[in-house]
Parts: C-alpha cells; structure tokens; sequence
C-alpha cells in the first residue's frame, strides 16, 4: 500500500497535500476520529450488492478484455483491511477469469483432541492472516503470490 500512495503522492499534488493533512491531524474531522473521504476518490455504489463487482469494474476496466496480459493486472491493486473482504474481491475475480477451476482445501486437525474441542469445521473456518483459506479456489492464468522464506534459519532472528 505504501509503494502504490509514494507512486501517486509523487505526481498529484492535492492528493500528497490531503495525506498529510490526514497525518498532522489537520483534516477536519467528523465525529470525533472520522474524516471526510473527498467525492473523486470514492467510487459511488448503488446496490450493496453489486459493490465489489463496481470496484472492480472502476480499478479494472475492461478487464474481460485484458485478464490474459499479466501486465494489465499487476498494474493496479485493490487493497482491503480485513481478510474477509479480500476473500470476497478475490473470489469475484477468480470468477472472471476463462477455464477450468481447481480447488484445493486445506487438511486441518489437533493432536491429541480426544474430546473433540476443535472439530473439523471450526478448524476450517478460520482464517490465518498469511495462509491460504480453507477452500483455495484457482483457475489458469490466475495471477498468485506466492510467499515462502527462503532461508529458514534467518527467520529465527
């Protein structure tokens, strides 16, 4: 997030100006700790039900015409503060994408549970900040980010 607001703030000088009104707590705010998001950076929603495939429609557009240039996609990002909605932009996107899905669940279980404390659908239902959810749904040319510490024993310090 940092990198795509340095990107902007670079070249739009009423956006850098609002992001450090925002930081010295100078924006006006509205009811104690909320401030007034400006008009031209929202993205107007009608139907609360389509506002995912709005927002992706607004940072994507022509999106069905581009989904096969790995350029087109990187390009941009739609960012999130809770893992739940992330899941539900990236299953609407996954669905866009032309082909066969695979899906791939997760293999969860406690040790020594002999009394059932933790019973396979909770186990299931929760999701860890940095894993893959339970039901991991791809398709081909579905862009991924794959993270993995390439050397172990450094992340012990």
């Amino acid at each position: 997030m940092r990198l795509a607001i340095n990107m902007r703030a670079l070249n739009d000088l009423w956006f850098s100006n609002f992001l450090l009104r925002v930081s010295d707590i100078i924006e006006e705010a509205i009811e104690g700790s909320f401030i007034h998001i400006p008009d031209d950076m929202t993205i107007p929603c009608t139907i609360r039900e389509n506002s995912i495939k709005e927002l992706i429609n607004v940072i994507y557009p022509s999106i069905q015409n581009n989904l096969c240039f790995s350029d087109y996609i990187i390009s941009k990002a739609i960012l999130s503060t809770r893992n739940e909605s992330v899941d539900e932009i990236n299953d609407q996107m996954i669905g866009m994408f032309q082909g066969e899905e695979k899906v791939y669940y997760s293999f969860d279980e406690v040790e020594d549970d002999h009394n059932n404390f933790y019973p396979i659908e909770f186990l299931n239902s929760l999701t860890v900040s940095g894993l893959a959810p339970h039901k991991l749904r791809l398709k081909n040319g579905c862009l991924i980010i794959l993270l993995r510490n390439i050397n172990p024993s450094m992340a012990q310090d």
